[in-house]
Parts: C-alpha cells; sequence; structure tokens
C-alpha cells in the first residue's frame, strides 16, 4: 500500500467505524516507557516522543468509567480550545505533519482549522458554524455552504489525520454524525498511568477497526492530551501521534470564532 493510500486511511477509518460498545478487560500488564519528552508540537519535523510510565493503575477505576467520564467532560463543557499536531511516519518513509486548531462556544458556535504542506505549498482546511450557517474551506473548493456541519467535518477528516472528527464528535456527539471515539474503541483495557508534560494521566489501549490505539487522558480534566494508533498493511507499519494542549470552560474571545480566512 502506497504511503499516500495509509495517509488517507488512517484519516477514514473513523468515518467507517459503526461499532458503539467497548469491553474493557481486566487488570493489564505496565505499558512500556516509550520516552520521556512532554510534548510533541515540535516544529523541526522530527517524530514526536512519547509519556513516561510510572505507577501501576487503580484497579477500580475502570476503562469503562475513564471514556465515561472523558465523553462527560467534552460534552458537557460550554467552551473549548485546543492546538496540536497529527504526524504520522509509515515506515521508512517520511514524516506527514498536520497543525490543527479547534475553538468551540456551546451551544454551536465551532471553528476547526488543520494544515498539511504538498510539495512547497500549505493547504489549509477550515469548518466553521455559528449554529445556523456551516460553512467550509478547501484549497481546491475555496468558501463552501453546507446543510450541518457533519458533512464538511466528514470531508475534513482524511486530511486532518482524524483530528477533524476525534474531538468535535466529543464535544457535539448530537450535530456530528457517527460515533465518538469513547464509544467506537473495543477491548479497551487500563495500563499504566503516565506523565504527559507536568499532567498526570490515564493510559488506556484498545482497538478502533484495524488499529491499535493507545491514549493518554488527564486526570484533572479528562481531557485527551495524546493519542497513538498503529495498523500494519501489506507489510508496511503505519504510526500516527496525536498530541492536544486543549483548554476547557474558559473565556473565547468573539475573534477567535470569526468567519476568516484560513491563516498562512
Amino acid at each position: 500500500m502506497t504511503t499516500q493510500c495509509l495517509v488517507w486511511v488512517f484519516g477514514l477509518a473513523f468515518l467507517g467505524c459503526t461499532s458503539a460498545s467497548h469491553s474493557a478487560v481486566g487488570p493489564s500488564e505496565p505499558l512500556e516507557t516509550v520516552a520521556n519528552s512532554p510534548s510533541s508540537r515540535s516544529s523541526t519535523g522530527t517524530f514526536p516522543q512519547g509519556a513516561t510510565q510510572e505507577a501501576a493503575p487503580d484497579v477500580a477505576l475502570t476503562p469503562a468509567r475513564i471514556l465515561g467520564a472523558m465523553a462527560e467532560a467534552y460534552s458537557g463543557c460550554t467552551s473549548y480550545r485546543d492546538s496540536g499536531v497529527s504526524m504520522l511516519k509509515i515506515t521508512d518513509g517520511p514524516i506527514v505533519r498536520k497543525p490543527f486548531k479547534t475553538v468551540f462556544v456551546r451551544p454551536a458556535r465551532f471553528r476547526f482549522e488543520c494544515s498539511q504542506w504538498a510539495a512547497l505549498s500549505k493547504l489549509v482546511f477550515v469548518v466553521w458554524t455559528n449554529g445556523t450557517v456551516f460553512k467550509s474551506y478547501s484549497p481546491a473548493e475555496g468558501w463552501k455552504s453546507h446543510d450541518n456541519l457533519h458533512l464538511p467535518l466528514a470531508a475534513a477528516t482524511g486530511v486532518s489525520g482524524g483530528t477533524a472528527a476525534i474531538v468535535p464528535e466529543l464535544l457535539l456527539p448530537a450535530d456530528v454524525s457517527g460515533f465518538p471515539l469513547t464509544e467506537m474503541m473495543t477491548d479497551v483495557e487500563r495500563l499504566a498511568d503516565a506523565d504527559v508534560g507536568t499532567a498526570r494521566c490515564y493510559c488506556l489501549r484498545g482497538r478502533l477497526a484495524d488499529f491499535t490505539i493507545t491514549m493518554w487522558i488527564d486526570q484533572q480534566t479528562h481531557l485527551l492530551l495524546r493519542m497513538e494508533r498503529l495498523m500494519q498493511s501489506d507489510g508496511d507499519e503505519a504510526t500516527e501521534i496525536t498530541t492536544y494542549e486543549p483548554e476547557i470552560d474558559i473565556q473565547i474571545a468573539d475573534a477567535d470564532l470569526e468567519l476568516e480566512p484560513p491563516s498562512e
């Protein structure tokens, strides 16, 4: 399978999964330390480092309870803002880096933007709504109107490395069709707690279609800070690491939610 095909498969897998249940298993073995860097938002293009595992988990906090708290944190917040980057590495191929940012004020003001480099050009994609008007921007079509929020987010899922679906589906589960990540994962097990930067995190690992997914969830805010997806296909191994810098229930300026041209 070509590098370009795997890039699209990684993003579009979130649209093709229809399972709405997760089955947690018993106590799991500790997660091996993958690295000790707190952040992967590197402008150098190097592949992001991992979280550091230390203590064994409290078995009373099951994966189902952790995922439930995570879903409630997103669906119940009054506002949300993040920035982050998705980085994809396929066997010996180049690293594909896709920065993104999300801004949201309940009930329905929303703006998502992601970008990637193609040759020497920066391609930027935007999805926006004020609750009644729905717009998207792509380099190929410019600004385009829609009847709902789901369609433009679905269109941006592949090019964003899945980030157009993961958090928006948690923030607006009734408005974005499909199943949130907290419901789609199967065979979920809890690994050792870990640190991402200064944040202590729950660490969960499960399956989503053909992917093995590991998530680091902030123990204080129950927000997703890091996610790793691993898939093997036709002898190639693809690993995608997405990091988030989220803020919740904060004051957001109107300017951050304006319908404006994509940033350069």
